[in-house]
């Protein structure tokens, strides 16, 4: 893939006990340089404690863009508890 051409979007949530709030957000990062794997530098940027003791969800949108348009979708690491 060309620089620019794959990018990554996280969010870790944290459960408040009633619903599922934005504890913190990475922001898009893309690739810096040709490549056919998205990995390095795509890593979370926040402690998973962050938000104090509980139950945390980390959502993560991945995209290629194809020439035309992006491609891809979003997967979720379930909910984990750290204390």
């Amino acid at each position: 893939m060309p620089t620019g051409w794959m990018a990554i979007y996280q969010v870790l949530y944290y459960w408040s006990g009633i619903a599922w709030v934005t504890c913190a957000t990475q922001g898009w990062d893309y690739n810096t340089a040709p490549t056919d794997t998205l990995y390095g530098p795509y890593n979370l940027r926040w402690s998973s404690t962050q938000c104090g003791p509980g139950y945390y969800l980390l959502l993560s949108h991945a995209l290629v863009w194809d020439g035309a348009e992006w491609q891809g979708g979003q997967v979720d690491s379930g909910y984990l508890y750290s204390d």
